[in-house]
């Protein structure tokens, strides 16, 4: 599965941050939130680039749930380095 993200590259150089939101499909604050950056971020203003990722966990955001159909929770479940 492609994940929906945006990428949004500075003029000045500078480091790479990633932003992401809705590791449960039901949690909509931090998704809105993460969408109104992409709307807002000005590109002119940024150093480095910032990618966005408004929904990590898209089948769980499509039932509206936690979990996906596998009922396994991203944040229990995600490998540990």
């Amino acid at each position: 599965m492609q994940l929906t993200f945006r990428t949004i590259t500075g003029t000045q150089p500078g480091p790479h941050l990633l932003i992401t939101g809705g590791v449960h499909g039901d949690e909509f604050e931090p998704m809105v939130t993460v969408r109104r950056l992409i709307k807002e971020v000005d590109p002119a203003k940024l150093r480095g680039k910032l990618t966005l990722v408004p929904v990590v966990n898209e089948p769980a955001f499509a039932r509206g749930r936690r979990t996906a159909e596998d009922e396994k929770d991203l944040a229990r479940t995600c490998p540990r380095p």
